[in-house]
C-alpha cells in the first residue's frame, strides 16, 4: 500500500513539475488576443538618438470578422501626449497580423513602450501592457579643474 501511495504522489510531483510556466497570460479583448509581448528591433544596443520599431502580434479568435480593432502605442505612459502610433484594423476570422510602432531619436534613459488594444474599439474592453528596455547614452564629460601655462604673457587675436 505504501509503495502505490509513493508512486502515485512521485507521479503527481512529475506531472506539475512537468507543466510549462508562462511568465504573462494571453491578453483577450472581444476575441482578439495577444500574448503581451512585443517584438523589437533591433533588440538591444540601442543608443540615444537611436530608432526602434516595436510589433504587436494581434490574433481573431472569433468565427467571424472582427472589423475596427483598435490598438495603439504610447511612450513610458498612457496619455495622448505621449502616443506614437493608434489605428484600427481588420482581422478575418482565425487570422492574425502584425501591428508596428516606431519610436525615433530615442534620449538615454530605462523606458517603457506601452500597448493597448481593444474590440470593438471605443468599446471600454481595452487591454494594454507594456515592454521595458533600456537606451545607453554618451558619457557625459564635466570639467572639474582647469590650469592654463603659461599664466602670463598670454594674447590673443
Amino acid at each position: 500500500m505504501a509503495g502505490r501511495t509513493a508512486t502515485f504522489l512521485t507521479v503527481i510531483l512529475l506531472t506539475i513539475v512537468a507543466i510549462p510556466l508562462t511568465s504573462q497570460a494571453t491578453l483577450n479583448s472581444g476575441g482578439i488576443e495577444s500574448s503581451g509581448e512585443l517584438a523589437m528591433l533591433p533588440s538591444a544596443g540601442l543608443e540615444a538618438g537611436d530608432s526602434v520599431t516595436f510589433s504587436l502580434f494581434l490574433t481573431n479568435t472569433l468565427q467571424s470578422e472582427a472589423n475596427n480593432v483598435g490598438y495603439a502605442f504610447y511612450r513610458n505612459q498612457i496619455i495622448n501626449s505621449n502616443r506614437l502610433v493608434q489605428g484600427t484594423v481588420d482581422i478575418p476570422s482565425g487570422e492574425s497580423i502584425i501591428v508596428n510602432a516606431t519610436w525615433n531619436n530615442l534620449l538615454e534613459s530605462d523606458d517603457k513602450v506601452w500597448v493597448e488594444f481593444e474590440y470593438p474599439y471605443g468599446s471600454g474592453n481595452a487591454e494594454s501592457f507594456f515592454e521595458e528596455f533600456d537606451v545607453a547614452g554618451l558619457p557625459n564629460l564635466r570639467i572639474i579643474q582647469t590650469e592654463l601655462s603659461p599664466s602670463t604673457g598670454i594674447h590673443s587675436g
